[in-house]
């Protein structure tokens, strides 16, 4: 093959010529740079609060996400920042991402991370930077406003303890208020258990029935239901045992709305049934009254209230609330009002138990 060199100065020390061209004036610092080329940190715009921002993931033990470029410099960049998070807490759990092509930022992940519900405290694109302002708005639809652990005994309801954190301002998660007893939430995926259960009660499914949840995107009255893993294909056909196990919307939407579609209010009664909906009355400052499952009427229902309801949506339910359903469940059926008090005890002599 034969070649032209179409620029004459680069005859001779082309590689040094090359950078000088490419506005490198000092050829030998390139290759080996020393400490007195380093960036300072303090230079970057909002370093100081992401520095801040890592040591409070790192606290609480929140998992990181690294997206990486499909290149040497995005391979390399998420090495070493790999590396250097694991020296400063070997415990950290790290996933990533691999982009596909010469993607940057969020965008080819966005419906993944969404549709998946995983959250991490803290998401890192080493080597990248992103003006995908959209996708970070919509990227916290993942981040967790509010956090409630709580540990009760199952047969005396007894609650041993609770964790409740709330998302400030500054991203950083703090005690603020009983948020287990006091908040209405949409209960979720916790919520499809009550659906399957009220279902198994008036005999319209078995455990081994089986519904097609097809790629993953099942069309519901003209809105679009999706699996967690539609962008894999979907589960397919699964019977009802494996619907609940892998918690498919689809799955749990179609055998609801199939069969209560024109009888949406057995499906409520049902609920009701089950004690979900029932007020535990708890003697605590600032606990909600009740959990609020609506029943139809023609002004507040239409075609996607069923499908959405039995997935945990349309629906607003305590924490505490969906703790003592599912404590239910693991006392053989038997539903006790969460205990926080055991006795009150006055100059070592028991005044209340």
């Amino acid at each position: 093959m034969k070649t032209k060199l179409i620029n004459e100065n680069f005859k001779k020390d082309y590689v040094n010529q090359l950078l000088k061209s490419r506005g490198i004036e000092n050829p030998m610092a390139y290759y080996e740079p020393g400490p007195e080329h380093l960036q300072n940190h303090s230079d970057m715009e909002n370093m100081g609060q992401g520095a801040m921002l890592l040591e409070e993931v790192i606290r609480l033990g929140e998992k990181i996400l690294l997206v990486v470029d499909s290149d040497n410099d995005g391979f390399t960049s998420a090495t070493i920042m790999y590396n250097y998070l694991k020296d400063l807490a070997p415990e950290l759990e790290i996933d990533y991402l691999l982009h596909e092509g010469k993607q940057h930022g969020l965008q080819d992940h966005i419906d993944r991370l969404i549709e998946e519900g995983k959250h991490y405290g803290l998401i890192i694109c080493p080597d990248s930077s992103s003006n995908d302002y959209e996708y970070h708005e919509r990227l916290k639809e993942i981040n967790a406003s509010v956090g409630v652990a709580i540990l009760m005994e199952v047969k005396t309801g007894e609650v041993k303890a609770i964790v409740n954190m709330t998302k400030g301002n500054d991203g950083i998660y703090r005690e603020v208020k009983n948020n287990a007893v006091s908040d209405m939430m949409e209960p979720g995926s916790t919520f499809k258990t009550a659906s399957i259960m009220v279902a198994l009660e008036d005999g319209y499914i078995t455990p081994d029935q089986e519904v097609d949840t097809k790629n993953g995107v099942y069309m519901m009255h003209g809105r679009p239901m999706k699996d967690h893993n539609w962008h894999r294909g979907g589960y397919g056909v699964i019977d009802v045992t494996k619907v609940l196990m892998v918690s498919s919307n689809i799955g749990v939407s179609r055998l609801i709305d199939e069969n209560y579609h024109n009888q949406p209010e057995k499906f409520v009664e049902g609920l009701y049934k089950l004690g979900i909906a029932t007020p535990l009355n708890l003697d605590i400052p600032g606990a909600a009254k009740k959990p609020n499952i609506r029943k139809p009427t023609k002004e507040n229902w239409y075609k996607t209230a069923l499908p959405w309801m039995s997935i945990g949506y349309e629906t607003q339910v305590p924490p505490m609330n969906t703790l003592a359903f599912y404590n239910a469940i693991a006392n053989n059926g038997v539903m006790v009002k969460p205990k926080f008090v055991k006795a009150i005890v006055k100059e070592e002599r028991f005044a209340y138990t």
